[in-house]
């Protein structure tokens, strides 16, 4: 098999051969995610921010959120939810949450943030943990956020959240 990227970058030509035959995949792959809502500072001195990697294609689960500027070994996983919201120190955090009604949350990722603040996971599209677990759907238009353990001044613990991502599936 091959691949071949055009001049825009905006297609992905696939070309296969199997015994005698051959087939080619033409996908267009639009800007994958966007960010939204607001993010506070965390204990870095600046928001934490994630973005949306891979392909919105559901049929390929290949979607990796990664955010950056994430406290160092502090411990986080990403919540999602189809609904977006905006509420400042919920559950008692430094931070903003940027999703709200059925609040999926991916604890399979727990883990501390690399020592470089960056923090990575991907998610089963097939399976995302609200209540009940549900797949992802052409059309969907998903947020995550990561949740992080944080310190507040005087160094006294507290969580945060990061500037969210939103991506719509195809």
């Amino acid at each position: 098999f091959a691949f071949h990227a055009s001049e825009s970058g905006q297609f992905l030509v696939a070309r296969a051969e199997v015994v005698n035959s051959a087939g080619a995949l033409l996908y267009v792959q639009d800007w994958l995610g966007e960010s939204y809502c607001a993010a506070e500072n965390n204990s870095t001195g600046v928001p934490s921010v994630t973005t949306a990697e891979g392909v919105g294609l559901v049929s390929a689960n290949s979607l990796l959120l990664v955010t950056n500027d994430a406290p160092a070994g502090s411990f986080g996983y990403y919540i999602s939810s189809l609904t977006p919201g905006n509420t400042l120190g919920a559950g008692g955090s430094s931070g903003r949450i940027c999703v709200s009604g059925s609040v999926g949350r991916h604890i399979d990722g727990v883990a501390p943030v690399e020592p470089d603040g960056t923090f990575r996971y991907q998610p089963d599209l097939s399976s995302m943990p609200t209540s009940p677990n549900v797949a992802v759907m052409a059309g969907d238009t998903w947020h995550f956020q990561l949740w992080h353990r944080d310190a507040a001044p005087m160094g006294m613990a507290t969580s945060n959240f990061s500037l969210p991502v939103r991506v719509t599936f195809h």
